[in-house]
């Protein structure tokens, strides 16, 4: 114990110090360890998870993989804890059709289109379906940007941009009269 006393950092650091029935000698390591799960535990209510989970949308800067693993989270809280395996095995698989419709339904952009679009039926098959849709994007906007920086194709969009600007001034203005 006086080794994990020595890993502690704040809050957990303070609570020790504070409580002084964690520093008795005749503490065991079951009684410390109580002491902090008590403490620290998660005070929040099933339903607040349960409303993270059908509400959760892929964040700006999150990558598909980083949004699954935070929806996965959010399931196993949501999950249901039975003793019968049966109904164990129940509250997993809901967990997991409420994960996978959260994890579809909150990718962004281009990417949750091609992915809802794939109608994934499992977790693996979205994460999949979602990963290749970036490389897809990625490659396409690389493509592009190759392209355009090649100095034949900026010359024959410039003419083309300046014939266009001739043709619209004409056709804008009076008919010609032969």
């Amino acid at each position: 114990m006086q080794l994990a006393t020595l890993r502690l950092l704040e809050p957990v650091k303070a609570f020790y110090n504070a409580n002084l029935d964690l520093h008795a000698s005749d503490i065991t390591w079951e009684g410390f360890k109580a002491a902090f799960r008590e403490r620290f535990r998660d005070v929040r209510p099933d339903q607040f998870y349960f409303s993270k989970l059908q509400t959760a949308k892929q964040g700006k800067k999150e990558d598909p993989q980083e949004f699954a693993d935070r929806c996965r989270g959010l399931a196993q809280k949501v999950m249901g804890r039975d003793s019968d395996p049966i109904a164990q095995q129940i509250h997993r698989e809901n967990a997991e059709r409420m994960c996978l419709a959260s994890f579809v339904g909150g990718l962004q952009g281009t990417v949750g289109r091609h992915t809802r679009i794939a109608n994934p039926q499992s977790m693996q098959q979205a994460l999949t379906t979602a990963l290749a849709a970036i490389e897809a994007v990625r490659q396409e906007k690389g493509s592009e940007i190759f392209l355009a920086k090649t100095p034949e194709e900026r010359s024959v969009r410039e003419h083309d941009s300046c014939a266009d600007t001739r043709r619209n001034r004409f056709s804008k203005s009076a008919p010609i009269k032969p």
